[in-house]
């Protein structure tokens, strides 16, 4: 589906496991150059919370890099 949608595009896919997927996505950010971030969630409520609550304290990248979040 995301090979599609950015054929010709220069584009790599990645899998990021860690309990914290916040602190997993910071860390990949910090560690390489991202234009564009897309996910696939299951629940979208979940991911909602997780990157767009206040409360939220590692949020730096949020308006750094563009999210695509793709509901499966």
């Amino acid at each position: 589906m995301l090979k599609d949608y950015f054929h010709g595009e220069k584009h790599s896919f990645h899998t990021l496991k860690n309990k914290n997927i916040e602190v997993s996505v910071q860390n990949f950010i910090e560690e390489n150059i991202i234009g564009l971030i897309a996910m696939a969630a299951k629940n979208i409520h979940f991911f909602k919370q997780l990157f767009f609550n206040t409360g939220s304290k590692n949020c730096a990248y949020h308006t750094q890099v563009p999210f695509l979040v793709l509901h499966e």
